[in-house]
Parts: structure tokens; C-alpha cells; sequence
């Protein structure tokens, strides 16, 4: 089933697939493609040749030919690096870790050093 809202306005040869949802007044270029369970909120406009990703959460305009994935959907190179940058996130939280360690001793040392005579 596919649910578009009143007012919308959908350009030729469009593929909707299975759940999509459409908001009212939203314009819709042509050749786009909008994967299963992806939705899109009123009054904006999806570009010609555009791709919505399955499951993605549409709330801006998306320009012609880009392709939008996640919720709120963002555009597919922002979305890779973020994937990529998520893969890495226990390393990166292990080093923060280790670093605090060190600038807490680094503080204690430097604050043991200002009260010594000297």
C-alpha cells in the first residue's frame, strides 16, 4: 500500500514502492524513485531523477538527481562517512579514554609541582 496526501503532485514515470508514504502538497519531479517504507513530509519538493532510500525520513527538499538516505534523510556521501566514522567510534572512545588518563596525571603532577618548595 502507498499513501500519497492530497494536493501532491507526482511527475511521470515514478516508482513508489511498497509503504511509502507522501505528505499533502508535496511535488514530486519525474523519474524518481522512492524505496519501501520511506516517507515524506508536506509541502516540499523531491527533484527529478532523485532516490529515496528504503525507510528514509524525508523533511527537507531533496534537489534533482540526489540520492537520500536515513531519517531525517541526508544525502548519500554524508551518509557513507557517517557509517564509516560509526565503524571506528570504540577505537576513538578507548583513545579519549586513555588520553583523559593522561592530562588528569599530566594536572597532577604539574599541581604537585606548584606547591613543592623550590
Amino acid at each position: 500500500m502507498i499513501a500519497i496526501g492530497h494536493g501532491t503532485q507526482i511527475g511521470e514515470h515514478c516508482l513508489l514502492v511498497a509503504q511509502v508514504g507522501v505528505a499533502g502538497s508535496v511535488t514530486v519531479g519525474h523519474h524518481v524513485t522512492m524505496a519501501g517504507q520511506s516517507g515524506v513530509v508536506g509541502h516540499i519538493r523531491i527533484g527529478d531523477h532523485a532516490t529515496i532510500g528504503a525507510k528514509a525520513g524525508v523533511t527537507n527538499n531533496v534537489p534533482e538527481h540526489e540520492t537520500v538516505l536515513g531519517a531525517p534523510a541526508i544525502p548519500i556521501r554524508d551518509m557513507r562517512r557517517q557509517i564509516a566514522h560509526v565503524a571506528h567510534l570504540p577505537e576513538l572512545s578507548q583513545r579519549i579514554k586513555t588520553l583523559e588518563k593522561e592530562v588528569a596525571e599530566l594536572r597532577r603532577q604539574l599541581g604537585e609541582r606548584a606547591v613543592e618548595p623550590g
